[in-house]
Formats: structure tokens, C-alpha cells, sequence
């Protein structure tokens, strides 16, 4: 049989060049470990440097706070949808009293925080005895650090844990292996851990890598970033510093040489080091007094130079890597206008939403949802049926950039039978059954005291004078 000729090149030439291993990327070192091999070793060391960050890093600060008032606002919302009425509202009033009693958007807000942090975030359910609560529905719920969560725990024979969490034959969750107390506390309790079902623990973290168990901080790509800013603004600090110490100096008659340079004249003590030598002191517009001998020369202040541009350059890198604009990041709006505004603002409500509905709602509010009906059967509040009670989720409202401009692109898209009202509605953060029933109570209150409702939605004449031809004035805020 003839062989055919074939060409065969060498490894080198036939790889991708970013999977080559040349001089330039020797010192890339990668792993193909899992992602619970890479997250478990390392998440309290990224959890204590990123809270660290957060209590001294205004950036991270901000950043965390951000970011959680974006997802949570004054709270993700249920609608129940059973279809009927009557029990829609009857269960709207029960969950608004459960919810106020408890304080269920605070928890929520806390919760996430923790997660963005600290990268998760345990919130136990636990049932107390009826009547020692203000509410028919006596759940109540405790938000727990990701620290409660016994990392060492192993599993030598029966089910497996991982990171604290033991799965089941098919590797769903059977519960968690939880620190009574704080680790952190001083405190006995704090070093046994217990099981506690998984149906009492919801477990909230953002999982990057399929079969991920724990969460990291959502600071951990910039984590050394954010710390080489604040060395870097600390050390221009500290050159300006320096710079402005020296102002002018005069040579002495006096023989001094024993005196070190800014020590106190007229037989005042030195002051003097750890060693016994003496401290060379400046202060800002002090003349010096040299002995003979001694020189000085002056320097004019260089000035921060690069300082700005550099870190500006640093903290786009940062704000992109923690998935928030830049003008989030650092309140800067100079360079601001409505486009830009916007540009950034629809690319980042688009994480904000995929963090709602694919992260909180499926990991906290269902499951909250589900055992608060469940209590409420249990204790008589709601009766049992077979349907269950169905809700619906709405995520709190984003500002608009420009109100004038949305409200009104909004109405030409319900105008043309793109955007349904109730659609809009719930784009607003709103309820349309609650818009309904706050327009009827407004209507009859408008009409009892003899004013003019329907007046309020009466088209507003044009303005003759005016010459807006409805162009962008991005041109006049550049300017």
C-alpha cells in the first residue's frame, strides 16, 4: 500500500501562540484544577483582604455599597399570581406584615452585601412558637457570614462534604455544617459545628465555575489592584509631603556640629531614635541653622506629575474588573453626559438584572417564599391548595439617566403595541394591580373634594417658542 505523503509539523508550530511556552510566557504559571480545588484553599485569605479593603479602601467601600444597592434598592417584591383575587390580596397583606415584622428587604440588602464582600452569605430559616411573634406566620430568618460555614469538615466514610456543604448520592445539597457561633468569637460554641438541613439554609453566593461550592469575593480581581492604589495615593501624599518640609536655610557662626539638623536650639534636648542616634527633624517652613561644614542645597517641588493619569488608569481597570461604571466607582462625573451615562448605565443594569433574577431571587426569595406559605398553611393563615400559591418577582426600579427622554420612549413603545403596560410597570418597580387600585383611590379622592382628575393626564399644549428640535445636547455638555 503507498503511503501518502504527509506534512507533519513540528509541536512548537502547530499549537495556539497563547498556548505556546516560549520566553516571554515562562513565568505564566496556570492549573487545570476544579474550581473547589482552586476556591476552597484560598477563600479566607481573598474574604480577610477584602473586608480589610472595605473598611479602609474608599473605593472598595463604595464600590460594595454600590453594587448592593443596585441589586436590592428598597427590596425585591412578590406578586403572588394565583388567579384569584380575592387571595392574591389576602396573601399581598400577610406577606406585608410578615415582611415589615421581620424586616425581609433589610435582610435582603444585608445578605447580598455579605456576599459581595465576603463572596457568600447563609441566611437560616427557623420557625418559632405561635404568638411570639406580631404575625400570623412565626418564620424568622437570621443572616449568617460565609464564615459559619465548617470548612474542615470531611467526610472519611458516608455522604460527602465539601467546603462545610454535604451532597447526597446525586450530588444535590442535604444540608450545611454550621458553626453555632462566629469562628472569629472567642467563645467555646465557636469551634464545634452542627448539620443543619438544607431546606433551613438558604446559601447565597455567585457560582463562576460549574460545580463551584463556595463563593469568593466579588473584589478578588482587583483585590492587589485596589491595595496598589491606596499605596500609591499614600505615597504621593507622602511626597508632597516631603516637598514642602523644606522652605530656606541660613549657615551658622557657631561651632554646632554636634547639634543634629533641626534639633532645638538654646540647650534643648535632641531627640533621639530607637538606636540612640539622633532625628534629623523638618517642618513645613522652617529655617534651618547649619554648622559649619554643612550645606544644603535647594530643590524646586516636582510636582505629582503622572499622578493623576496613572491612577485614573488604575481605577477604569478596577471598576471594570468589579462590574461597576467608573462614575460608580469613584463619583467622578466631569466628563459625564447623557450618552455616556447611559452607554454604561444599560450595559451595567444588564449585570445587575442577570444578578437578581439568576442569583438572589433563585437563591434567597424562592426559598423564603416557599417555606413563609408553607408556615402560613401550617398555622391556618392561608388555606391549602392544590395550584400552590405561583408569585412572580419585581426587582426594585433603575433612575433614569434623563427622565424626560426614557418616560417618553417608553410611551411610544405602548403606544405602538411593543411595551404592555403592565410590562412597563414592572420595569418601573411597580405593581400594575397596585397602580390600578391607587389610581381608583385617587380618582374618588380627587372627585370627593371637587377637583379635576382627569385634568392631571390632559395633554400639555406645545410650546410655540420653543425651537427644540429634539436633537441630543450631548455636543453642548461636551463642551
Amino acid at each position: 500500500m503507498k503511503s501518502e505523503n504527509v506534512v507533519r509539523l513540528p509541536l512548537d508550530e502547530r499549537r495556539f501562540d497563547a498556548a505556546s511556552r516560549g520566553r516571554m510566557s515562562l513565568n505564566w504559571l496556570t492549573s487545570d484544577t476544579s474550581p473547589n480545588a482552586e476556591v476552597l484553599p484560598a477563600i479566607s485569605t481573598l474574604r480577610q483582604r477584602s473586608r480589610d479593603l472595605v473598611r479602609n479602601n474608599a473605593y472598595a467601600a463604595r464600590a460594595v455599597s454600590v453594587l448592593s444597592s443596585n441589586i436590592i434598592g428598597d427590596g425585591i417584591k412578590p406578586r403572588p399570581k394565583t388567579g384569584v383575587d380575592k387571595l392574591d390580596q389576602q396573601v399581598v397583606r400577610l406577606w406585608r406584615e410578615w415582611s415589615d415584622e421581620v424586616g425581609f428587604d433589610g435582610i435582603q440588602y444585608q445578605a447580598v452585601k455579605s456576599m459581595i464582600e465576603s463572596g457568600e452569605a447563609l441566611v437560616r430559616l427557623y420557625t418559632r412558637r405561635p404568638g411570639s411573634m406580631d404575625t400570623p406566620v412565626p418564620l424568622m430568618l437570621r443572616v449568617l457570614e460565609g464564615d459559619h460555614l465548617d470548612g474542615n469538615k470531611l467526610s472519611v466514610r458516608g455522604p460527602r462534604i465539601v467546603g462545610g456543604i454535604q451532597y447526597d448520592p446525586v450530588d444535590d445539597v442535604e444540608g450545611y455544617w454550621l458553626y453555632q457561633r462566629h469562628p472569629g468569637d472567642a467563645d467555646p460554641l465557636s469551634l464545634a459545628s452542627s448539620f443543619t438541613p438544607a431546606a433551613n439554609v438558604c446559601h447565597l453566593y455567585r457560582e463562576d465555575r460549574p460545580g463551584q461550592s463556595r463563593g469568593l469575593p466579588w473584589l478578588s480581581p482587583v483585590i492587589s489592584m485596589l491595595a496598589q492604589v491606596g499605596e500609591y495615593q499614600a505615597a504621593a501624599i507622602m511626597k508632597a509631603k516631603v516637598e514642602s518640609c523644606m522652605v530656606g536655610a541660613m549657615e551658622s557662626e557657631a561651632d554646632l556640629s554636634d547639634e543634629p539638623i533641626g534639633a532645638e536650639q538654646e540647650g534643648a534636648a535632641a531627640i533621639l531614635d530607637a538606636t540612640g542616634q539622633a532625628v534629623e527633624k523638618f517642618a513645613p517652613g522652617m529655617i534651618l541653622q547649619l554648622p559649619p561644614g554643612r550645606s544644603m542645597t535647594f530643590f524646586s517641588p516636582s510636582g505629582q506629575g503622572d499622578f493623576e493619569p496613572f491612577l485614573l488608569h488604575l481605577l477604569y481597570a478596577c471598576a471594570s474588573g468589579i462590574g461597576v461604571t467608573f462614575d460608580q466607582l469613584t463619583g467622578d462625573l466631569r466628563q459625564a453626559n447623557f450618552s455616556s451615562l447611559r452607554a454604561g448605565k444599560v450595559e451595567q443594569r444588564r449585570l445587575v438584572e442577570h444578578w437578581q433574577y439568576h442569583l438572589v431571587i433563585p437563591q434567597l426569595c424562592r426559598k423564603v417564599w416557599r417555606r413563609f406559605i408553607a408556615d402560613a398553611i401550617a398555622f391556618g393563615a392561608l388555606p391549602r391548595r392544590a395550584a400552590g400559591y405561583p408569585v412572580e418577582w419585581i426587582a426594585p426600579s433603575h433612575e433614569p439617566v434623563d427622565p424626560l427622554k426614557e418616560g417618553q420612549a417608553m410611551i411610544e413603545m405602548i403606544k405602538a403595541g411593543l411595551l404592555p403596560p403592565s410590562w412597563a410597570a414592572a420595569q418601573l418597580g411597580y405593581d400594575m394591580a397596585d397602580l390600578i387600585q391607587a389610581y381608583q383611590s385617587d380618582k374618588a379622592a380627587f372627585e370627593a373634594a371637587g377637583l379635576d382628575f382627569e385634568g392631571l393626564f390632559a395633554a400639555a399644549p406645545a410650546d410655540e417658542g420653543s425651537d427644540d428640535d429634539g436633537s441630543d445636547d450631548d455636543a453642548a455638555d461636551d463642551e
